[in-house]
Order: C-alpha cells, then structure tokens, then sequence
C-alpha cells in the first residue's frame, strides 16, 4: 500500500514571528514589612522550634543580616532549632528510603498565599532569590509553589547551599523536578502562588540552631505567554522509500506564533516500561520542524520494528517555549515488505478525556494493532481518520493483498457524543466495501452511536454497508467466547485489573445481529438478554467485531501477563485474517474442507 500524496496540497504555510515582549522583573516577596515577615510560619516538624523576623540594616541588624540584604532594607531572618543529637530522637517525621528516620527537614509557609493573589507564577518563569546560610552546616534549599485552590504543591529542585555562603537560588517553573521525600507532588501548570521554602539536609546538624537569611523573592523576566498552541493533527506515519525511513504528515497549526512542531519516536521497548498502556517517550525530539512546514522524512531508523510517533507544536514565547499536548501516536512497522495494510484510528472524541490521554493519545490502540499484525508477519501504516475524511490518505490505495484495520474505540458512546464515523468517512468504507476491499472493524460504541443514536443515513450504513444491527448495547459480561471462523483463540476476556489504565478497564461490548448476506458469530458469556452475536462477517471482505480489539486479552487477565494477552490479540486476528485472505482451492479435497 502506498499512501497519497495529497495531504501535500491541504497544508497551508505559516510565519514565524518576532519573539514576545514580557514584563520586567516581578518582586513577589521583599521582607519589607515589620515584624513577622509576610505571615511566615514553620509547618514541618511540629517537635522543631521556628523563629522569623524582618531584620534589615535600620535595626541595626546582626552584621551576617547587615551584610547580605539584597533587595530593599530588610531580610527575612529564619532561626529553627534542629531536634538533636539521633536520628530517632524525632528530629522529623520523615522516613528516608531506608525505612529509618535519616534526614532533617523545615519548611516555611506564607499562612495563605492570599496576599500574594496579584502576583502569580506563571509556568515558565524564573523564580529567583537570594539565600544566605548562617549556620556550620551545609542544607539544602527549594522554594515552594502551591495552586489557586490552595491545596496542589510543587517544590523546585533542590540547591545545596554551604556553610556560610550567599548564593543565588534559580528555578525554570516549568522543568520537570523529581518530587522526593515528601515536600510536592506533582508539577503545577498555569499561575501558581509562592507558598514556601523547605531546607533540607541528609547529614546531622552539627548545631542545634540553623539560621538562614531569604530576600528578594523574585520573577526574572516573567512570561506573559503561557498559552501553549494546539495538539496538531496528525494525519500519517508511512514507510518511506528506504527501510530505515518514516514519512509523518500532520495539518498545519493556525496560530500566529507558532515556532516548530517536534516529532517523537519510540519503540515497542518504551511501551509499558513503567505505567500500563503508556509510553515512556524520549526528552529529546527525533526532529524539529519549522513551522510552515507539516511532514518529516525521519531517516536512520530501525529497520524491522515496530516504531512509534506523535507531534507537538511550540511556540517563540519566551524565555521558555511552549509546547503543546499530543493527540494521538502513530505507527509503523519499518521495512521493505510490499504487503502494508493500513490501520485507522477513529477515537477523536476521547482523545482529551484527561490529563493521561491528552498526552498519551490512546497510545495503545495503534500498539496493540501493531504488535499483532507483526506477530501474523505483516507490516503496516498508520493513519488517522482526519486523513481520510481529508483524503490525504485514500483507502483505495489499499490493494487486494492487503487490509484496512479501522479502530473506532469508544466513540460515540455514552459519555463521548459525536457520530462514531464521520458520513463523509462512511462514504469512503462503502466504497471500499464496493469495490471488494477487506475491512476489520472494531468498536464497543458503533452501534449506539450509528444505529441507536444515528440518523437515517447512520443506520442505512450501518444495517446495508456493515450488514449489522444491533441487539444490546451493553453486553454486561466480559467474556466472550470464540466459535466458528473465530474459534482458534478459544475464550477472550476483556476485564480490567492491569489492562485498567486506558484500554477501557471493565467495559463490555455490544450484542450483534446479522443483516443481509453477513453471518453472526461468538458469543457472550452469558449471553446478554436480547441475544446477538460479538462479531458480523461477511463475503471474505468485513469482520465487525462489537469489542474494542484493543480491550482483548486472555482468559484471566487478573493473574496473566501483558504478553499473554499480545498473544491473545495476534491469536485473533489471526483468525480474522484467515478469513479475509482464504487460502487458494488446489483440490477437490481442499474445496470440500473449505466449503
């Protein structure tokens, strides 16, 4: 199969614009006021003593205070008193990685964030401020962001700071920091508020009293812009002329500052490594595009594999670009088989369900496509269906060799309105169908969405193209057991458990009815109340089958493996691609078995 060169003319060209204007430094902390600076207070431990002060050069001050005010006449003074000697002597409440108490921490709070309302940090910024460390040990040093609600932390990443030393503490708001121990949990988007500082140290106090000096609190250059551009569109990952080449094309982005697009690429290795269903993708994009340009030939990939890629886009805001979510990852299998069936992904409508599938983009249902289609030998390209409504990619270009895998997920069902499949792409599969092309399809909403919920022209395409009705749209069982054509891959079980994250969990199927010249198949266990079928076939050309494929696995997943249940998924489609691709009659014989 080779894709159509079309998406080429309904991408349009963009300009890149001079950089932002952003406003000048931000003071949100100046210690200035008298007495007790700013509503400060010690939060962590309760059994360690606190004391904090204003003490500037007007006081007059201890001289270390005289010497390093930065900003202003004052600084906050901050005395605690460490709880010493021994670890167990409830010097804190924290327990290191060892299970032991082996670090002491203090964290100080603004008691609201309130009066600090005005002055937010938006992601991106440069937060600074200057620390003075009057003590003979050596601590650790982060500064504190929570969120409008009050309740969301995020600490900055941890500065070590001598005895005795002035520096500068610096923090990029929208670098990924590691969250140890205790103090945040969990990077904040948007304009957060400063809430704290926490010092921290591994290594027993020499001292029972530490004191430290923080002035200055401060955005450098704050970034006005902290709106990242749209996820772009993206439309395809093809084979490109040489095993080691993928072609990706996306629609081009509208907004006006628009920078670059990145492209990243992952293998079946980055799949599942540390959460279920998900990527662990590389930092580093494998291109960066300018933007006005929307393909990418990646060149110097690994030929036989299963490779993976998604787009963002990013803008010139400064002093930190931003980057945008992604919406869906694409696949290819590289290599020079001429055999490449097409596999369609058609689950726009939950492509932003969360936070998880904003920046996953269902990552498994072209995954888990993939890796079955490589376990029956074949290869693949990958589109969405925005391609195919766009005819930047044709089903017509699929030949008679080979199939179209089209992955409805659960679009159009309960909670995810929008029709299933667009008419226009309705259309298409009909005249694929018509034109003896081979077609597996598969969703768990596609017939609530087109034959409960559809207009006239949704249920004709349904009942004549699909040849399908349907009986029940919640088959209340997960197990489905395989007979017929199908019967090879036994039962498959589509519970939750570790298949939970993303692939649907415990959600079942629809129930099934054959229509016209198609043929019903494989049962419920037990059976729903309106009967009906799990999959629709007919003429050598469609398997329906009412589950998401993606949401097959082994009879127990509970107990089983992730490759047990890869195994499953290639087991059936194995069957489905039996059934499709028929082998040649040789003999009477033969004829008779097939028949």
């Amino acid at each position: 199969m080779r894709l159509s060169n079309l998406a080429l003319s309904i991408l349009g060209s963009m300009s890149i614009l001079a950089s932002q204007v952003h406003a000048a430094t931000t003071v949100l902390e100046g210690f200035e006021n008298t007495g007790d600076p700013g509503g400060w207070r010690q939060v962590s431990p309760s059994s360690q003593t606190h004391n904090a002060v204003n003490q500037g050069s007007g006081t007059p001050p201890p001289a270390y205070v005289a010497t390093h005010v930065t900003e202003g006449v004052n600084a906050g003074s901050f005395t605690h008193g460490w709880t010493i000697p021994g670890v167990a002597a409830g010097s804190n409440p924290y327990t290191g990685p060892a299970g032991t108490l082996s670090f002491w921490s203090m964290r100080n709070d603004l008691a609201t964030p309130a009066g600090l309302a005005s002055s937010s940090v938006p992601n991106g910024s440069d937060l600074r401020c200057d620390v003075f460390i009057n003590t003979p040990d050596s601590v650790q040093f982060a500064l504190v962001l929570i969120d409008s609600s009050n309740t969301q932390l995020e600490r900055g990443p941890l500065v070590t700071i001598p005895a005795g030393v002035q520096t500068t503490y610096q923090w990029i708001v929208s670098d990924a920091t590691a969250t140890a121990f205790v103090t945040g949990n969990g990077n904040i988007d948007g304009t957060p508020l400063i809430k704290g500082f926490l010092i921290y140290t591994e290594t027993q106090p020499t001292s029972a009293t530490f004191d430290i000096d923080v002035d200055n609190i401060r955005i450098e250059g704050a970034q006005t812009d902290t709106t990242p551009p749209t996820a772009p569109v993206v439309l395809s990952a093809v084979q490109g002329a040489a095993s080691d080449e993928i072609i990706v094309r996306w629609l081009g982005n509208t907004e006006p500052d628009l920078a670059s697009y990145r492209v990243y690429v992952a293998d079946d290795d980055r799949f599942g490594a540390t959460i279920q269903n998900r990527f662990t993708w590389p930092s580093a994009p494998a291109a960066t595009v300018l933007a006005g340009t929307n393909q990418v030939t990646l060149t110097n990939v690994t030929p036989e594999a299963n490779l993976y890629v998604r787009v963002s886009a990013v803008d010139n805001a400064t002093p930190t670009a931003n980057e945008s979510v992604t919406r869906v990852a694409l696949g290819v299998r590289t290599g020079t088989g001429s055999v490449r069936d097409l596999v369609v992904l058609d689950n726009d409508a939950i492509s932003f369900n969360d936070g998880n599938f904003a920046t996953q983009g269902y990552s498994h249902n072209i995954v888990y496509n993939g890796q079955a289609l490589t376990a029956n030998s074949r290869y693949y390209d990958s589109c969405t269906a925005a391609a195919v409504s766009t005819d930047a990619v044709s089903l017509t270009s699929v030949d008679a060799s080979e199939f179209v895998i089209w992955s409805a997920g659960t679009d159009g069902g309960s909670g995810f309105p929008g029709e299933s499949i667009a008419p226009g792409n309705q259309t298409r599969i009909a005249a694929f169908l018509s034109g003896g092309g081979k077609l597996f399809i598969s969703s768990r909403s596609l017939g609530e969405s087109l034959d409960t919920n559809g207009s006239v022209a949704d249920q004709t395409f349904y009942n004549t193209v699909l040849q399908a009705d349907l009986a029940t749209a919640f088959a209340n069982t997960n197990e489905i057991l395989l007979s017929g054509l199908f019967a090879s891959a036994g039962t498959i079980y589509t519970g939750a458990d570790i298949f939970n994250f993303g692939a649907g969990g415990g959600s079942s199927g629809e129930s099934l009815l054959p229509q016209g010249s198609a043929f019903g198949s494989s049962s419920y266990n037990p059976a729903p109340g309106a009967g009906g079928n799990a999959i629709v076939y007919f003429g050598n050309q469609l398997v329906y089958l009412g589950v998401d494929f993606e949401l097959l696995r082994h009879v127990n997943d509970s107990t089983g493996t992730f490759a047990q249940a890869a195994a499953k998924r290639a087991q059936f489609l194995g069957d489905v691609i039996a059934y499709l691709f028929p082998a040649p009659v040789t003999s009477v014989d033969d004829y008779q078995t097939y028949r």
